[in-house]
């Protein structure tokens, strides 16, 4: 199932990524930080086939906590990262710099 999920992601068109790892990350219940603007294979450059759930569930969390750090330090998007959700997770690190973006965006 791993490798059919890689293949897909390989083939995605970019106009398609943002809705494909919005989807992904909420479908693992991470809508905090469905925010990443980027190719989803970059989600899971991390995982592997042999996995548990739980195991690639923690990896895939906070290897987008890190593109999305990377993503702020560009002055890339916030859109669709809930702060006030994230400040009750480990996402909790990232929300003045998600508040900081927002205030020069507008």
């Amino acid at each position: 199932m791993f490798d059919l999920i890689m293949k897909i992601l390989q083939n995605l068109r970019s106009n398609h990524w943002y809705t494909v790892q919005k989807g992904l990350l909420e479908g693992f219940g991470m809508n905090e930080i469905s925010g990443f603007d980027g190719n989803p294979l970059h989600l899971f450059e991390v995982t592997k086939a042999d996995m548990s759930f739980n195991e690639a569930k923690e990896i895939l969390y906070h290897r987008t906590l890190n593109l999305l750090k990377m993503q702020l330090e560009k002055s890339g998007p916030t859109f669709g990262l809930d702060i006030e959700k994230m400040a009750q997770t480990p996402a909790s690190v990232l929300v003045k710099s998600v508040i900081e973006a927002r205030k020069w965006k507008f």
